[in-house]
């Protein structure tokens, strides 16, 4: 297999600066994306055609802007990394994401905003995808000022918003323009003065559409240490009463606060986890590794609904997902 990647700027942090990754295996820019971002990212191949990834980006966690060129097709799965929010545009035709229970489409009228700690998926390329991150507070800020008289809003969906509101400049041109004169050193001032105007143009769209809610610090709380102690059980049997009881609230309640922070019923949340742990473990299996048994020490007891929900989630049965990383290990 033919390779080529490269990436300037930190290679284990992400804290600032210019990033290149370009690549024809998609299992080293799947791990590249796990180290740098989240343990929950997936991306896997479709088809039998050929193959080619090249990413470029410019910023932080706190401000920034990537332009992502796909040759083949491929789905993603991934949770959105804390404290970022994400704005995905595209470029050439739609792409659709299901986030939870809720579907969305990019396309060239509107854009799909993603919140920090909400696992997503789609099915991408052809295409060319541009996105725009910010911190969550920084937005936050932006809706506060927007919003005179109310305390502290918080996003509490994935929404669609409306290109138009970024506009003008062009989406396209901008993003050209930033990356245009080198890959490896975008033009900093650029990313800066897009920032500010998409930061309030997303604050704007955001209370446009009413999708906000006069944050409940100790809803978020509980849904965060809740999520917390489902990482620390998931071999063990988890029902909505025992988080309740854990969390010390109705089921009712418990929802509700899951809902507003992760974009999942608590339950949903437990199989997401549950997922991720078993495609981490799968990712970095030896030879030998048995999938049934990596299934059962992460909590699911029904192989079959396991491997429909894996494939739902990741484009590829399980045992499709070992057999392609020990394929991709003897070829290095």
């Amino acid at each position: 297999m033919q390779r080529n990647i490269g990436v300037s700027g930190p290679a284990d942090e992400f804290i600032a600066g210019h990033y290149r990754l370009s690549s024809r295996d998609p299992h080293e820019v799947e791990n590249w994306f796990r180290r740098q971002f989240s343990a929950d990212h997936a991306r896997t191949p479709l088809g039998t055609g050929p193959w080619e990834y090249d990413f470029r980006m410019v910023g932080s966690t706190r401000l920034g802007m990537s332009l992502t060129t796909v040759a083949g097709e491929y789905s993603i799965r991934a949770q959105v990394p804390q404290p970022m929010v994400i704005v995905h545009f595209s470029l050439d035709g739609p792409v659709r994401y299901r986030v939870g229970r809720r579907l969305l489409e990019a396309n060239r009228a509107c854009a799909v905003v993603l919140l920090p700690g909400h696992v997503y998926s789609a099915t991408i390329g052809p295409a060319t995808i541009a996105s725009f991150f910010v911190e969550l507070p920084r937005l936050q800020e932006e809706i506060r000022l927007s919003a005179a008289g109310h305390r502290q809003f918080r996003p509490s969906r994935c929404i669609e918003v409306p290109l138009s509101l970024f506009s003008p400049p062009d989406v396209a041109d901008e993003y050209r323009s930033v990356f245009r004169e080198s890959p490896t050193e975008p033009d900093s001032n650029r990313l800066e003065h897009w920032g500010r105007r998409a930061t309030a143009a997303l604050a704007k769209a955001i209370l446009l559409e009413k999708d906000v809610l006069d944050a409940s610090r100790a809803g978020l709380t509980i849904a965060e240490d809740v999520a917390q102690w489902i990482g620390d059980h998931l071999g063990q049997p988890i029902t909505v009463d025992t988080l309740s009881v854990v969390a010390g609230v109705s089921g009712r309640w418990l929802q509700k606060s899951f809902l507003q922070r992760w974009g999942q019923t608590p339950l949903e949340f437990v199989a997401s986890r549950r997922l991720a742990a078993v495609r981490t473990r799968l990712v970095a299996a030896p030879a030998g590794a048995a999938v049934t048994r990596i299934a059962l020490e992460s909590g699911f007891t029904h192989l079959g609904r396991f491997a429909a929900l894996y494939r739902r989630a990741y484009g590829e049965l399980p045992s499709d997902t070992l057999a392609r990383v020990g394929r991709a290990r003897a070829m290095d």
